[in-house]
């Protein structure tokens, strides 16, 4: 999947078919888990070799997979009954979603979950075959400054009983040109470029990121068509 071009890729769920909207009957009690908001990636790109580069900047004090999680119970409250979930972040999951569960369930979670919503991160590479992973910001330095902050995720349904796949954003079948709900983009300009690892106290990048997940979260559930 791209970032720029004919090449995106506009998500769309499969229930088994491309027709389906409805999520199976059985599934009635959800839980929730956000694994996005641990760091956020700044990096620049451009001819001189010594100025570019990437760095990770730890973001938990920015509290955005409580926001993720917040988000996305309210969305999904008047179809299903959303059930507390308390756990840690799952080690060595590489973002995916059955090994999160799996991680999870051994953390005393609720016997009772019919389906698990995770919201894990996600790469999307652009025509020059440059990578962008998760939360972050990149200025590419080329030929003058072009500043964009990135949130990049992907939303997973999986069966609470058997941990199948039952529907999730990886899964797309329609060429667009319009990027899905859940690889948002705002440009920027060269002043939002965080000059230390001090950036996780940014509240200005926070606010930017907090506000793309806000508006994209609701449409990407929607693209799910749980409950529907």
């Amino acid at each position: 999947m791209t970032r720029f071009g004919a090449g995106v890729v506009l998500a769309a769920l499969l229930w088994g078919c491309a027709g389906a909207s409805a999520a199976p009957a059985a599934i009635k009690r959800v839980a929730v888990i956000s694994m996005i908001g641990d760091k956020f990636t700044t990096q620049k790109i451009g001819l001189n070799l010594l100025a570019a580069g990437q760095k990770t900047i730890p973001i938990g004090a920015w509290g955005i997979d409580q926001f993720v999680i917040g988000k996305v119970r309210k969305v999904l409250a008047g179809r299903f009954e959303v059930r507390p979930l308390a756990y840690h972040p799952v080690a060595d999951a590489n973002d995916v979603a059955v090994k999160i569960v799996e991680g999870v369930r051994t953390q005393s979670a609720p016997k009772d979950i019919d389906a698990y919503v995770v919201v894990t991160k996600s790469m999307v590479t652009d025509n020059s075959n440059q990578k962008y992973y998760g939360l972050g910001i990149v200025d590419h330095a080329l030929i003058g400054h072009r500043v964009e902050l990135y949130v990049l995720y992907d939303i997973t349904v999986v069966d609470g009983r058997d941990l199948s796949v039952v529907a999730s954003t990886q899964k797309f079948f329609a060429l667009s040109t319009t990027p899905p709900a859940n690889r948002a983009w705002r440009t920027l300009d060269e002043s939002w470029m965080p000059a230390t690892l001090e950036a996780g106290q940014n509240m200005r990048l926070k606010g930017v990121v907090t506000e793309l997940l806000d508006r994209s979260l609701p449409a990407t559930i929607e693209s799910l068509k749980l409950g529907r």
